[in-house]
């Protein structure tokens, strides 16, 4: 691959030797040319930037200074790059860091084993890593391994990890039976607002499939902690009610009743009631021209009605139930 003028112009860059300009170069302008907001300029991006370092890769290492060889392969920077990959939402990118990383640091060096502890620290965790990178980030460093350097090293983060990689595959597994004859409930529990929900039957579910439901739902509350945020609450909403029926809320507390108003007594003179008929005269007409604050005020709203108050709890799917 030999880089064209035009790769130069695509990354806003004068020819250079200098890999880490490149690479400054390309996060600055995949900010501005993501896969989500323009994908053929990304391409076009991307594969620009490839040419470049393919080129800069191919000039003879003796050529290049050595520190520009161990600044290519700095924990630093492959976080950095990392980080510009994941924040554009290009997971293939950064997967291609980690594997360029992990080619250019020897097997067993210190280097190397830097570089795994940052990513454990600073990456692995992450709530919004996403599955595939995820998964890449297991297997390039055998976190799978309850004996490896990981579990030795930091216990606590490995066991996440591994508490992590069983959500995801019971969720892989979750997409398989959703795409299986018969599986009405686990289709229903993955659907989203922006598809077309699969039709759960009128009268709710069989003795089967509500049993099916509970065992999901409390596998799913068994790894929400990593999978519940992927869920559409109102799509687990309609399964439960399948399951369950609409939800029984008891009607709102009936307010106490207001305290009857005191008579005034009869020997209040003439000029006591002109006062307290003034008085009431100007909280009417205050009533008339500010009525929402003094309405608001007087008679605070109601939380809802019983249904809306049913379909906020309803659709809430950090509540528990199916106990």
């Amino acid at each position: 691959m030999t880089a064209r003028p035009a790769d130069w112009e695509e990354l806003a860059l004068s020819p250079t030797t200098d890999a880490e300009a490149v690479r400054r170069a390309y996060r600055a302008r995949l900010k501005l040319v993501g896969p989500d907001r323009d994908p053929d300029g990304f391409q076009r991006l991307r594969a620009a930037y490839e040419a470049v370092l393919a080129d800069l890769e191919a000039t003879p290492s003796g050529t290049q200074p050595a520190a520009e060889h161990d600044a290519g392969a700095s924990t630093g920077r492959v976080l950095e790059d990392l980080k510009a990959h994941r924040n554009a939402g290009d997971e293939a990118g950064a997967i291609a860091v980690i594997d360029a990383a992990l080619a250019a640091l020897p097997p067993g060096s210190a280097a190397l084993d830097a570089l795994e502890t940052a990513l454990l620290d600073d990456v692995a965790l992450s709530r919004t890593l996403s599955p595939g990178l995820f998964r890449h980030l297991m297997t390039r460093f055998d976190w799978h391994d309850a004996q490896g350097r990981a579990a030795r090293a930091e216990p606590e983060r490995h066991a996440v990890l591994l508490d992590r990689l069983a959500a995801e595959d019971w969720l892989d597994a979750l997409r398989e039976e959703a795409g299986g004859p018969g599986s009405t409930v686990a289709a229903a529990m993955l659907a989203s607002r922006r598809q077309h929900a699969p039709a759960l039957p009128p009268a709710g579910f069989d003795p089967a499939a509500r049993d099916r439901a509970r065992t999901l739902f409390g596998e799913l509350r068994e790894h929400g902690r990593f999978l519940l945020h992927r869920f559409d609450g109102a799509s687990l909403a309609r399964v439960r009610e399948a399951v369950e029926g609409p939800p029984l809320l008891s009607e709102p507390p009936v307010p106490p009743p207001r305290p009857a108003a005191v008579l005034p007594h009869p020997a209040l003179t003439q000029k006591h009631g002109r006062l307290i008929g003034l008085g009431v005269a100007a909280v009417i007409t205050i009533g008339v021209f500010a009525k929402d604050p003094v309405t608001r005020l007087l008679f605070p709203p109601d939380r809802g009605t019983v249904p809306e108050l049913a379909r906020t709890e309803l659709e809430n799917p950090t509540l528990p139930w199916l106990e």
